[in-house]
């Protein structure tokens, strides 16, 4: 797998792709550390700290902290919860300055008792009342490429 990932890498790289890391436990933070110095991961690029998954990251703002203490200098970092956890991982993230993903891919209900199902527009909107909530803003798509990844 990880020979694999640096072809990818490598490709993306060559062709000038803004890669996205999907973290799921901290050995792939480190291998993030391990392609940066190898030259394979340049520039600045967003990184999505999913939470919740039974062996990895756990929901809790002290986990968060480490995998978001560990990353790379030039990672942009979101929060996702996978299952019951988006909810609280959106809380989290956004709480502790990082962006958010959302969506039906990491979780289909909209509560915790899992009697509302989820649409991806109630999960933005959510995402978007807790972000006004916290006195920040949502950025437009073209806000986002030019201000984290500079394109």
């Amino acid at each position: 797998m990880p020979a694999t990932i640096r072809a990818l890498a490598t490709i993306m790289r060559d062709r000038g792709i803004v890669p996205e890391l999907e973290i799921f436990d901290l050995g792939m933070i480190n291998f993030a550390h391990v392609l940066q110095r190898e030259g394979i991961l340049v520039g600045e690029f967003p990184a999505n700290i999913f939470l919740g998954n039974v062996a990895g990251i756990q929901a809790t703002p002290s986990e968060l902290g480490i995998a978001v203490d560990r990353l790379p200098a030039a990672v942009h970092w979101n929060g996702a919860g996978l299952g019951d956890a988006q909810n609280s991982a959106t809380m989290m993230a956004l709480a502790a300055g990082g962006g958010v993903r959302v969506g039906l891919e990491d979780g289909i209900y909209l509560d915790y008792r899992r009697e509302q199902l989820a649409t991806n527009a109630a999960l933005v909107e959510r995402a978007h009342q807790s972000i006004r909530l916290l006195g920040r803003r949502v950025m437009t798509p073209t806000e986002y490429r030019v201000s984290v990844l500079g394109r």
